[in-house]
C-alpha cells in the first residue's frame, strides 16, 4: 500500500507548485479571460499598433501641411543695420558775400526696417496640387496599413488565445488520465496485498502512472508557456492569462464572406501606387516655371526717403517668376526615381493579389480537411473510448490482462488528446481563413 502513495506525492506536489504560482503575483487580476477581452486587451496596450498609429499622425499632418502650402504665408521680419558711410551731396552756391558750400547727407548710417510680407503661389506646375493628392493618399495608406496590423494582431491574439485552451483541455485530460491510474495502481495494490494479483501487475500499472505523469508535466508546462505567451500578447507580461472558452465552437458565421479583396493592404496598395504616381507629377512639374505674388507693408527709418530720414510706411506689390533651365539633369533624375518607385509600387501590388489569392485558396483547403479530421477524430476517439468500456467490463470478470486494459485505457486517452489538437487546429485554420477575408 506504501508504494501507491508515492504516486499521489509528486502529483500533489506539481498542482502546489502550480497554486503558488498563481497566488504570487504569476496569474493576471481577472481568473478567467474571455477571446473578446483579450482581443481588446491587447489593441489597447500594443506597441506595435502605437507605433503605427504614429504614423498616421504624421500622415495627417503632412497632408495637412502640404494643403496649407497653397494658402501662401504671411511673414513679420525686423531689420536694422548701421552704414560708416553715407552718401552726401555738396552744393556751391554763389552770394554776394561770397561763395557757400552746402553739404546734403542721405540718412545718418541708421537704417530700421520693420516688414508684413505675404507671399501666394499662382503657378507651379501642379506641383502643390500632386503634393496634396500624395500626402492624401499616404494618409489613406497608412490607415489601411493600421488596419491591416490590427488585423494581424488579432489573429495572432486569437492563434495564442485557442493555444492556451487547447492545452487547458490537454492538461484536464492528463490530470485524469494520471488520477484514474493512480487509482487503478492502488486497486492493483490491494489486489497484491490479498494475494489475487502479481508483482508483474503491479509494475505494469506502476510504469502506466509514470509514463502518465511525464505527459501530465509536460502538458502542464506547455500550458503554462502559452498562458506566458497570451499574457506578452495582450500587454501583461509575466502574468498567466487562464483562457476561458468553448474550443468546439466554430469561429464561422452564417452570412461570412469569400472574397479577400476586402483586406486593408489591397486598399493600402491601391493607395500607395497613387501616391507614387502623384509624386512622379510633383517631379513633372519641376521642368515648369513658378509665378508666384507678394505684397508687403514697411514701416522704416530713413526708408525711400532718405533726405527726410523720418519715419515713414510704404507698401510693395509685385510678382516673382522662376524657371530653372540647367541643374545639371538633377531634376531628370528625380523623375527616374519617381517613376522607378511607380513601377515598383506596381509589382508589389500584382504580387500581393497574387499572394493573397493562392493563400485563400490555401486556407479555404486547410480548414475543410481540418474539419474533415476533427470528425473523424471524434469518431475514433468515441469507438476507442467503448472498447475501453468493453476491455474493462472483461477486465473486472477476469477475462482480460492487466496488459490490455491498460493498453485500452491508454488507446482512449490518447483518442482524447488527439481530438482536443484536432480541434485546435480546426480553430487555428479557421482563424487564417479569417484573417484572409479581412474578418
Amino acid at each position: 500500500m506504501l508504494r501507491s502513495n508515492r504516486f499521489f506525492l509528486p502529483f500533489i506536489g506539481f498542482l502546489l507548485t502550480i497554486l503558488i504560482m498563481q497566488t504570487t503575483g504569476w496569474a493576471a487580476e481577472d481568473a478567467n479571460w474571455r477571446l473578446e477581452d483579450c482581443i481588446q486587451q491587447g489593441l489597447n496596450t500594443s506597441p506595435r499598433l502605437r507605433s503605427t498609429s504614429e504614423q498616421l499622425i504624421r500622415a495627417e499632418a503632412g497632408y495637412r501641411e502640404d494643403r496649407a502650402n497653397r494658402l501662401g504665408t504671411v511673414d513679420i521680419t525686423g531689420n536694422y543695420s548701421h552704414n560708416t558711410e553715407v552718401q552726401e551731396l555738396s552744393l556751391v552756391i554763389p552770394l554776394p558775400t561770397g561763395v557757400v558750400e552746402r553739404k546734403m547727407s542721405f540718412g545718418d548710417g541708421n537704417n530700421f526696417d520693420f516688414a508684413a510680407t505675404a507671399k501666394l503661389p499662382l503657378y507651379t506646375g501642379g506641383a502643390i496640387s500632386n503634393r496634396i493628392r500624395a500626402s492624401e493618399a499616404d494618409r489613406a495608406a497608412t490607415s489601411y496599413d493600421l488596419a491591416a496590423d490590427s488585423a494581424s494582431f488579432v489573429a495572432e491574439i486569437r492563434r495564442a488565445f485557442f493555444n492556451a485552451l487547447g492545452a487547458q483541455q490537454a492538461v484536464k485530460i492528463c490530470d485524469l488520465n494520471v488520477f484514474t491510474l493512480t487509482r487503478h495502481h492502488a486497486d492493483v495494490a490491494k489486489m497484491v496485498e490479498v494475494g489475487v494479483g502479481t508483482e508483474e501487475q503491479l509494475t505494469m500499472a506502476e510504469a502506466a502512472v509514470l509514463q502518465a505523469e511525464a505527459a501530465q508535466a509536460a502538458a502542464h508546462s506547455e500550458l503554462i508557456a502559452s498562458q506566458f505567451a497570451l499574457g506578452n500578447l495582450i500587454g501583461l507580461p509575466g502574468q498567466l492569462i487562464d483562457p476561458t472558452g468553448d474550443l468546439t465552437k466554430s469561429l464561422f458565421v452564417n452570412d461570412i464572406t469569400t472574397s479577400w479583396n476586402d483586406r486593408p493592404e489591397v486598399k493600402s496598395i491601391e493607395l500607395r501606387l497613387k501616391q507614387s504616381l502623384s509624386s512622379a507629377a510633383v517631379a513633372k512639374a519641376s521642368f515648369l516655371p513658378n509665378l508666384s505674388a507678394m505684397a508687403a507693408y514697411h514701416y522704416a527709418k530713413p526708408g525711400v526717403d532718405a533726405i527726410s530720414n523720418k519715419w515713414m510706411d510704404y507698401a510693395i506689390v509685385g510678382a516673382n517668376l522662376s524657371w530653372t533651365l540647367w541643374d545639371g539633369k538633377a531634376r531628370q533624375q528625380r523623375l527616374e526615381k519617381s517613376i522607378s518607385q511607380t513601377r515598383t509600387v506596381r509589382e508589389k501590388q500584382i504580387e500581393l493579389r497574387n499572394a493573397l489569392q493562392s493563400q485563400f485558396e490555401i486556407v479555404k483547403i486547410r480548414s475543410q480537411y481540418a474539419d474533415h479530421a476533427k470528425t473523424y477524430l471524434a469518431k475514433r476517439a468515441e469507438a476507442v473510448s467503448k472498447r475501453a468500456e468493453m476491455v474493462q467490463t472483461r477486465y473486472k470478470t477476469g477475462s482480460a490482462t492487466e496488459q490490455e486494459w491498460l493498453d485500452a485505457y491508454d488507446e482512449a486517452n490518447a483518442a482524447q488528446l488527439a481530438l482536443n489538437n484536432g480541434l485546435v487546429r480546426l480553430r487555428i485554420a479557421e482563424i487564417e481563413y479569417l484573417y484572409t477575408i479581412a474578418k
